[in-house]
């Protein structure tokens, strides 16, 4: 893996391990900058993500959120993965964080909307904006059925 110094990271994606789908994900939950990691606990982050879009993410995104946050606290960088052993013995007996109800969901699908708007320069043809089509569509019809 490629050494980068934390000084010169200016840009979330400039993180190991931080790619254009992980920044828009930070972004989602208020991280909008390197430096926003510091302290952060990578468990809150993935429970924040869930509840402000409304669906469960793969567990492996806190896997990725952990390396973030240690490798801004001074860590060395380490491949995601390499976390995955930790965040299955920390969750192990804890219970899993609930998607929000779908009222929520479709409130909260304006934050992903405009979390796309950051991803369309790096979209792999149509695949992002596919999903967010189908999460839309999910929400809307699980809100009309609702009335």
């Amino acid at each position: 893996m490629q050494t980068v110094s934390r000084a010169e990271i200016t840009d979330l994606e400039k993180i190991p391990n931080v790619g254009p789908s992980i920044a828009v994900k930070l972004r989602l939950i208020g991280v909008s900058s390197p430096q926003d990691l510091f302290g952060k606990d990578p468990y809150t982050m993935y429970d924040d993500l869930c509840r402000t879009t409304g669906v469960r993410h793969d567990p492996c995104v806190i896997d990725v959120f952990i390396a973030a946050v240690r490798f801004m606290a001074g860590e060395p960088s380490k491949r995601w993965w390499k976390y995955t052993p930790e965040r299955k013995r920390t969750l192990a007996g804890k219970s899993v964080i609930q998607p929000a109800d779908p009222a929520k969901r479709a409130a909260n699908l304006e934050k992903v909307t405009d979390g796309l708007a950051l991803l369309q320069a790096a979209d792999e043809p149509g695949k992002i904006t596919d999903s967010l089509y189908r999460l839309r569509t999910s929400a809307s019809n699980s809100a009309t059925s609702k009335r």
